[in-house]
C-alpha cells in the first residue's frame, strides 16, 4: 500500500470568494500597520530597538496570514505561500510610503495625505525614484557615519526579507489539519488525557496502527512528565474517515522548564468507528486548532 493512503492530503482547493477576501484584507491591515510601524521607527531612534519591531510585525504579519487562512477555508499551499509574500509585499509598500512622506516633509503625514499619496506612489517610477534619492543622501547615521549606497540597500534588504519572510515561515511550520470536503469544515481536534510513554520507532508504530489502531494504542504504557507522547484524534460525526496524530512532549528539567514537541505521526487516517472506540475508551477534551 501506498504509504501517503495512510494519511490526510490537503485536496488543493481553494475558496476563491475567501482568497479575494483575504487579500482585500491584507490590504486594509497592511495600510494600517504599514503606518504605524513607520510611525514607530520614527519616533524610536534606538536601532536595536527598531530590529526587533521589525521582528515583532514579521510575527505578527504570519499570525494575520495564519488566521485568514484558517477562516476562508483554504487548502491549497502554493496560494498560501503566495498570500504570505502579499502581504509581507503589501506591507513593505505602505511602511516605505510613510517613510518617504517623513522624511520629504520633516514629520509623519496626516492620514488623509497619507491616503491621497497611494496614487501617486502607485506609479513604480515615482515610488522606486524616491527610494533611490533616499538612498544617495541617506536618512540616518550610526556613531557619526552616515549609510548610504550598497551598505543601506542591504539594510532595507534585511527588513524586507524579516518583513516577508516571517509570514512566509509561518505558512510553512502551521500544522495541517483535516478538512472535510464533504460537509466544508475542518474537523474537530481531540487530546487523550492520559499521557502515553514516548513513541521512539514510528515505522512500527504506523505497521501497528494498521492492525489495530485501538489495541495499538491501549498497549502504550505511561510515560514520564518530563517525556511523553500526546495523541490527538480529529473526529467529525458524519464523515467517513478520521485521523490520529501523535505528537512527542519533551521538557526540560523534570518537567519544570521549556516544552518542545514533534509531531511524528501527522493525521494518520482510521474509519469512524475505531475513532469512535478511541475516544470510547480513554477521556479527552476537545481543543482549539492552533495558529500560532
Amino acid at each position: 500500500m501506498d504509504n501517503k493512503s495512510l494519511f490526510y492530503q490537503e485536496s488543493g482547493k481553494i475558496n476563491f470568494l475567501g482568497l479575494l477576501f483575504s487579500v482585500i484584507i491584507y490590504g486594509l491591515v497592511a495600510m494600517i500597520l504599514g503606518y504605524v510601524y513607520s510611525a514607530l521607527i520614527a519616533f524610536i531612534p534606538f536601532i536595536y530597538i527598531n530590529f526587533f519591531i521589525t521582528i515583532g510585525v514579521g510575527i505578527a504579519l504570519g499570525f494575520m496570514v495564519r488566521l485568514l487562512v484558517r477562516i476562508t477555508h483554504n487548502r491549497n499551499k502554493r496560494s498560501k505561500i503566495i498570500l504570505a509574500i502579499v502581504f509581507g509585499l503589501l506591507f513593505n509598500f505602505f511602511q516605505w510610503i510613510v517613510y518617504i512622506l517623513n522624511i520629504a516633509n520633516g514629520e509623519l503625514p496626516d492620514i488623509s495625505y497619507y491616503l491621497e499619496s497611494f496614487v501617486w506612489f502607485a506609479n513604480p517610477k515615482n515610488f522606486f525614484g524616491a527610494i533611490a534619492t533616499i538612498n544617495s543622501v541617506g536618512a540616518w547615521a550610526i556613531f557619526g557615519t552616515t549609510f548610504t549606497g550598497i551598505p543601506l540597500a542591504l539594510v532595507w534588504i534585511i527588513e524586507a526579507f524579516i518583513i516577508i519572510g516571517l509570514p512566509v515561515m509561518a505558512i510553512y511550520k502551521t500544522k495541517t489539519y483535516p478538512y472535510s470536503e464533504f460537509l466544508n469544515k475542518w474537523y474537530p481536534k481531540y487530546t487523550l488525557l492520559k499521557d502515553f510513554e514516548s513513541v521512539s520507532t514510528v515505522n512500527k508504530m504506523i505497521r501497528d496502527l494498521q492492525k489495530d489502531p485501538l489495541k495499538s494504542i491501549q498497549d502504550l504504557k505511561y510515560g514520564s512528565g518530563s517525556r511523553h507522547t500526546k495523541i490527538h484524534v480529529f473526529y467529525l460525526k458524519n464523515e467517513k474517515y478520521q485521523y490520529l496524530t501523535f505528537e512527542n512532549i519533551f521538557i526540560e528539567k523534570r518537567g519544570e522548564g521549556k516544552r518542545h514537541s514533534e509531531i511524528i505521526i501527522n493525521n494518520y487516517r482510521i474509519d469512524k468507528r475505531t475513532a469512535e472506540l478511541i475516544r470510547d475508551n480513554f477521556k479527552n477534551k476537545r481543543e482549539r486548532i492552533e495558529l500560532i
